[in-house]
């Protein structure tokens, strides 16, 4: 049997210990100084009768010496300040530097202080340095004063200086110093040393004045209160009047009223006129704003026309709208007549230029014939155009006709008299035979001219040959 003496974070004696022939004695704590711990790990194996060659392992594995082989770990997963130990498999502690006044915690795997001292508020214990030190310390110290690493803040070099009545000791500004500062009127200024507010400059008044220590200017020795229009003046320290005026003519200053006035007796006005002190003269108590078309009349004090007209005959003037008017301005005439304001009666709108032979008619304000109920012949009527009497319609005759004014119809242009035995034919305008289509017997035709039948031709004859008026051919 050998002992093997090993130091561990944590106890587990399946993991050195023979799955056959082992016999694992209990994990024994001892505590080896005052500031430490060691776990002490006793360990008795049998040695084994069969001797393996070690060979290198794959990573998370370990080689079991008796069953020559490499075995997974049990142990995967580690705690944030552990790492695994591939040859033990066991977690162990990462390994970290501590400083001269710490010592490595192989259970808390921590550096932690050798000497833990006692620290005295404000102060606390720096855990890196196991020194007692001040939370924070200030950049920088106002003036006047020093930084006190003892009690962790700034304090005065001296802690007690003797301080003039008002003043009181100041131990931020390490200095005598007024309780309070006042907020002095805009003539006076704040006195650090009486601790109140004090004249800047203290000067000598001419007469009448007097020095005010509050106001730290010369002032009257009494302000009067002065009766109205006057005012206390500060200049005299007497009641004047606020400002002597320069009056317009014919106006003059009143030093009791302290007015320009007129000047006395005053004029006496005859009405309505009144006197108006502005200008010292009689006028109307009020100019009054007109409506058109009246003006104000500064004689009358009145609204009136601007000017009264001479209306002609029949017309008449009206107060009312300053125009000539007629006396019945809203008579009812009769159509087609209108009331005329230039005459002042009913006449019609507009004249017209009627062309001859038409004349107006007042009467119907429409130009018409001077016999408009003239009598016509028939088949003639009366045309209001031309004023005559004439066919109600003319008519479009084609040829040969024309039309007839005097019969209002188409008829022929001329009445033919024709040579017997032709006689007149109304429809074609022409003298024509009694029988136009008379039936003729061979060779002869019929001649419009005689209105009979002969031969088509007369020939002219060689003797011996005689002409046969019966035949129509030359008997060979």
């Amino acid at each position: 049997m050998k002992g093997v003496i090993q130091y561990a974070v944590n106890c587990n004696c399946s993991l050195h210990c023979s799955p056959r022939n082992s016999i694992c004695s209990k994990c024994e704590i001892k505590n080896i100084g005052y500031y430490y711990t060691v776990i002490i790990f006793l360990q008795s194996v049998v040695e084994s009768t069969y001797h393996c060659t070690p060979k290198k392992c794959p990573p998370s594995t370990f080689f079991n010496k008796f069953t020559c082989k490499c075995e997974k770990c049990s142990i995967t997963k580690c705690s944030s300040n552990q790492v695994l130990d591939t040859k033990t498999c066991q977690c162990v502690c990462k390994q970290t530097k501590c400083s001269d006044r710490q010592i490595f915690d192989q259970h808390t795997c921590q550096c932690r202080c050798l000497y833990v001292p006692r620290c005295i508020s404000p102060k606390y214990l720096n855990t890196s340095t196991c020194r007692c030190e001040c939370p924070k310390k200030p950049l920088s110290c106002p003036d006047n004063q020093v930084y006190d690493s003892y009690q962790c803040r700034c304090r005065c070099p001296k802690l007690f200086s003797y301080c003039r009545w008002p003043q009181r000791y100041d131990s931020s500004k390490c200095g005598c110093r007024c309780p309070k500062t006042l907020k002095c009127p805009p003539s006076q200024v704040f006195s650090t040393k009486f601790c109140k507010c004090v004249c800047p400059k203290i000067t000598s008044c001419q007469k009448p004045y007097i020095f005010n220590p509050k106001t730290c200017q010369c002032q009257c020795p009494k302000v009067f209160q002065c009766v109205k229009p006057y005012v206390f003046n500060t200049k005299t320290c007497q009641c004047q009047c606020p400002k002597i005026l320069t009056c317009p003519q014919p106006h003059w200053f009143n030093a009791k009223s302290c007015k320009c006035e007129c000047p006395k007796p005053y004029a006496k006005c005859a009405q309505p006129w009144i006197f108006h002190h502005s200008n010292c003269k009689c006028a109307c108590p009020k100019v009054l704003s007109c409506n058109k078309p009246y003006v104000f009349n500064d004689k009358t004090c009145q609204c009136q026309c601007p000017k009264v007209l001479k209306c002609p005959k029949p017309h008449w003037f009206n107060s009312k709208s300053c125009q000539c008017e007629c006396p019945q301005s809203i008579a009812k005439c009769s159509q087609p007549w209108i009331f005329h304001k230039d005459s002042c009666k009913c006449a019609c709108p507009k004249v017209l230029s009627c062309p001859r032979p038409h004349w107006f008619n007042t009467k119907s304000c429409k130009c018409e014939c001077p016999h408009p109920r003239e009598k016509c012949s028939q088949p003639w009527i009366f045309h209001k155009d031309s004023c005559k009497c004439a066919c109600p319609k003319v008519l479009k005759c084609y040829a040969p006709y024309a039309y007839n004014s005097k019969t209002c119809q188409c008829q022929c242009p001329k009445v033919l008299s024709c040579p017997r035995p032709h006689w007149f034919n109304t429809k074609s305008c022409k003298c024509e035979c009694p029988h136009p289509r008379e039936n003729c017997s061979q060779p002869w035709i019929f001649h419009k001219d005689s209105c009979k039948c002969a031969c088509p031709k007369v020939l002219k004859c060689y003797a011996p040959m005689p002409i046969l008026l019966r035949h129509a051919s030359v008997m060979s």
